[in-house]
């Protein structure tokens, strides 16, 4: 479950990708951004035999899980031999670059008013900054104009989380409570002044509907009134083969964490008293207990009726050191998740748990519903921003195609003769 990973070593807040863009919020307040992939360029300068890999990993990873590929990497031959060239260049790459060397490349998109910047989330091009003054927002055609981006505040309170989806953006406003507004197509974004629910510090899409974290192991889960729309009905049409649907109302029924843990509680299966965070994908729960566990349950739905499976899908090992640590965030991935603790971050992938980052960070983030970046973990620290490529192979299925088979006598194969040029050794063949 090794990562290739590249730094740029630059004092920053945090650290986004977006529509082939690298943004970041510097510490010293500004706004900047480049082309993300001049930076990657610069990797593949240093290492000029592995650029079809870098590629994959940090440029395109959706190359990995198109048909074609899928065909090439479904046979297993192939698929061990991608591991392995994957793995020499975890170990292999090692590659900083000065931000100084290449701030040339970077445009000023000017100085934040409100800093920190607690939160910052680009969705269908809009670009959304969480801060302690408020919301404060711009579009992201904007940075391609002559004159610096109107950054301007739209809601004024303090706001810790952003996220957005199905042309909704979530507000997580601490003890304020969670808001919610529409995401125009190439308008400025309306946040509707009623909260949905009283405290919120943390939200997170489950498919079409909202899970809102009052605390760090507690939620709620809000069921969303739906419509789904029709190919032509669609803002964007870019995947055709996926569902859409847009959101009618918000929270219009509120469903308790004991009521959607109640069949795991009544098997036992997880005492929810040693649970000390939980956060969750579009179709999982993941809930990490006091001796260190994490598990990974999934969300099912019967007529209306949501609840976890009482079937644990995963049970991920303990990693030495974080036994009772109470996370600082969470992030998703393909295949797994990833941790922040105080002073460390941990993968969790597959049926394996490993340290990728041993100091402390001041934001990690994922970019799971992005088509190209899907598989890649930023970790920004006090003088350096990391960037993980994640081995998401696993996810692709493969079969082997040569099968090992005990050696057949001579005799057993051919009745009569043997085929010309055939070279015997003893009563066997060569290979």
């Amino acid at each position: 479950m090794s990562t290739i990973n590249f730094s740029i070593n630059v004092k920053a807040l945090d650290c986004y990708v977006y529509a082939g863009r690298l943004f970041l919020i510097l510490q010293d307040g500004r706004f900047v951004c480049c082309s993300y992939d001049k930076i990657i360029g610069y990797l593949k300068q240093q290492y000029p035999d592995l650029k079809p890999l870098i590629t994959l990993a940090f440029q395109q990873c959706s190359h990995l899980h198109s048909e074609a590929a899928k065909a090439i990497l479904g046979v297993k031959e192939v698929m061990d031999a991608l591991h392995k060239v994957w793995d020499y260049a975890a170990s292999t790459v090692n590659f900083a670059i000065d931000f100084k060397d290449i701030e040339q490349e970077f445009t000023d998109l000017g100085t934040i008013a409100s800093m920190p910047v607690l939160d910052i989330k680009m969705y269908n091009k809009h670009v959304y900054l969480g801060c302690k003054e408020g919301l404060y927002e711009f579009l992201f055609d904007e940075i391609f104009g002559f004159k610096k981006p109107d950054i301007k505040q739209r809601f004024d309170e303090r706001i810790v989380h952003v996220d957005a989806k199905y042309d909704t953006v979530v507000l997580s406003a601490g003890g304020r409570g969670l808001f919610t507004g529409n995401v125009p197509s190439a308008d400025t974004t309306k946040v509707v002044e009623k909260e949905v629910m009283d405290r919120s510090f943390r939200s997170a899409w489950s498919t079409y509907n909202i899970m809102n974290y009052d605390k760090g192991n507690e939620f709620t889960y809000l069921v969303n009134e739906v419509k789904k729309l029709q190919l032509k009905e669609r803002r964007r049409t870019r995947f055709d083969g996926q569902e859409s649907y847009e959101i009618v109302t918000v929270g219009k029924e509120q469903i308790g964490m004991e009521q959607l843990m109640e069949p795991m509680m009544k098997k036992q299966k997880i005492n929810m008293d040693e649970v000390i965070y939980c956060f969750n994908s579009h179709q999982s729960g993941y809930f990490l207990t006091k001796s260190g566990v994490l598990y990974r349950l999934n969300l099912l739905s019967r007529d209306d009726d949501y609840y976890y499976s009482t079937n644990i899908l995963r049970e991920y090992p303990k990693v030495k050191g974080v036994e009772g640590e109470r996370p600082v965030s969470a992030s998703v991935l393909p295949n797994g998740c990833a941790i922040e603790y105080f002073d460390k971050v941990v993968l969790y992938q597959d049926k394996v748990s490993a340290v990728i980052e041993n100091t402390p960070s001041i934001t990690v983030r994922s970019f799971v519903n992005s088509y190209r970046y899907k598989n890649i973990l930023v970790a920004t620290k006090k003088d350096q921003c990391t960037f993980h490529s994640v081995d998401t192979l696993d996810t692709i299925l493969s079969t082997p195609i040569i099968k090992r088979r005990s050696q057949a006598r001579l005799s057993d194969i051919f009745m009569d003769s043997l085929p010309d040029g055939a070279v015997v050794v003893g009563d066997e063949y060569p290979f």
